[in-house]
């Protein structure tokens, strides 16, 4: 499901070129891989870059200055080990109420560390 809620904030950041268009590819390229039932991509940076077939660096890059506008974050699934990204949950997400909110605190756990 997509919230409107910071789409705004995604517009400015086009506006004042804080972020490109091929960062928003790469964005809804992790949107396009979310298991619906856990809310987050189990997908590695490499998997992205051959999907979209671009360099790898270039989609590094691009996930790098989503991460600083907090549209996205990479962390590690403790119980898999499996390198995952996820979505900011107030742009997208899965479930309900309870589902989003396990969401975000996924999300502010990442960021925070």
């Amino acid at each position: 499901m997509v919230h409107l809620e910071d789409a705004a904030r995604v517009r400015e950041r086009l506006r004042d070129r804080s972020l490109s268009g091929s960062d928003l590819k790469v964005f809804w390229a992790v949107v396009s891989n979310v298991e619906p039932r856990k809310g987050y991509a189990e997908v590695t940076v490499k998997h992205l870059a051959d999907q979209l077939q671009m360099n790898y660096t270039q989609t590094v890059n691009s996930i790098g200055r989503l991460q600083k506008q907090l549209l996205l974050v990479k962390w590690r699934d403790g119980v898999s080990g499996q390198s995952c990204i996820l979505p900011n949950p107030k742009l997208v997400s899965c479930g309900g109420k309870s589902k989003r909110a396990y969401l975000w605190k996924l999300f502010e756990q990442a960021v925070n560390g």
